[in-house]
């Protein structure tokens, strides 16, 4: 192993709630959100920031922000963490967690991305953005995501999409694709072959995505779209398994990914 600091990536993590009388809307109980910038997953919320510190400097840190080091408590939350580190430096870095033993914990570890998360009590003064992702759903930014493994031509996996409120996922910007892809990578373990929204059949070379945005997409594989024999009008991402964007037949059955604005 190279000699020098090593670059170690802390994990804080913890549930964020805010009382319903934040205007969270009309269910009683509480409303599960995550500040604008922050990652949802399941019932946590997950930010990066820049820093270096040893284990017990990091734990610190997410302590004084209301949280603690990472635990994984399933294979789910394991699988996404590691693919949201892939995802940001493009490496499985080694990662600082909540486990230790106290007695011969070592100090000599650093982290550079510090992935953290905050708890708000009902006493809190923050200004509560009460938008929620139903259950199975993981909010970015301001939208809601789905992957479905089921695998469905683009037609029936649209209307499985409009059937939960939403489209096949339209991608407007290099962060949501490389957080489509990261959802299905801690899915399935792979960057399986999935449907998103783009789509030219009512017109050759006119492409559309389904949810009515605009259209704007350049990052097409070198090459593609090509409408190879005349039928590919329907757009896939991770094409033989790689970041390839490639335009398909709309027959094919593929896994798909839904997507909604929050």
């Amino acid at each position: 192993m190279a000699s020098g600091i090593h670059l170690i990536v802390l994990l804080c993590l913890t549930g964020l709630w805010i009382e319903t009388n934040a205007q969270c809307g009309k269910d009683p109980g509480f409303c599960e959100v995550c500040p604008s910038g922050w990652t949802q997953f399941e019932r946590h919320c997950y930010i990066f920031y820049n820093v270096e510190k040893d284990w017990a400097d990091a734990e610190r840190a997410c302590t004084s922000l209301g949280g603690n080091l990472a635990s994984l408590p399933n294979s789910k939350v394991y699988g996404f963490i590691r693919a949201i580190i892939h995802r940001s430096t493009g490496k499985h870095l080694r990662t600082w967690v909540g486990g230790y033993d106290a007695v011969k914990m070592a100090s000599n570890l650093y982290f550079i991305l510090a992935l953290c998360g905050l708890w708000i009590g009902e006493n809190a003064n923050v200004a509560a953005d009460c938008h929620v992702c139903p259950p199975g759903w993981t909010r970015f930014e301001h939208h809601c995501y789905m992957f479905n493994h089921v695998e469905k031509d683009w037609a029936d996996a649209e209307h499985a999409c409009t059937s939960h409120g939403g489209n096949l996922a339209s991608l407007p910007n290099t962060k949501v694709y490389n957080f489509i892809r990261a959802i299905i990578h801690a899915s399935t373990g792979k960057h399986t072959i999935t449907w998103v929204g783009g789509y030219d059949a009512t017109k050759d070379g006119v492409w559309l995505w389904s949810d009515g945005s605009k259209f704007d997409f350049k990052g097409w594989h070198s090459g593609e779209p090509n409408n190879a024999g005349g039928h590919e009008n329907c757009m896939e991402i991770n094409f033989r398994e790689k970041d390839f964007v490639n335009d398909a037949n709309c027959g094919f059955k593929r896994s798909f990914i839904c997507g909604k604005s929050l």
